[in-house]
């Protein structure tokens, strides 16, 4: 997304990212998103003017064991 958003900096897009991967296993994993995500949300901050940024996500915890 970082690369996707230097490239086309001048254009209007739309991009949708998909992150699952470390919560596949185990939902619990997710507490190690926030500080990546929150650093590449601030790397892109210099080219946000004028933009919406929508998180979200697609479910809530699958019917799986969640570790504690």
């Amino acid at each position: 997304m970082l690369e996707f958003q230097k490239t086309y900096s001048a254009d209007k897009k739309f991009a949708v990212a998909m992150l699952k991967e470390l919560t596949e296993a185990d939902v619990s994993y997710a507490q190690y998103l926030d500080a990546d995500l929150y650093k590449f949300m601030k790397s892109l901050e210099p080219q946000l003017k004028d933009t919406i940024v929508i998180l979200m996500s697609d479910h809530g915890i699958l019917p799986k064991k969640v570790s504690h």
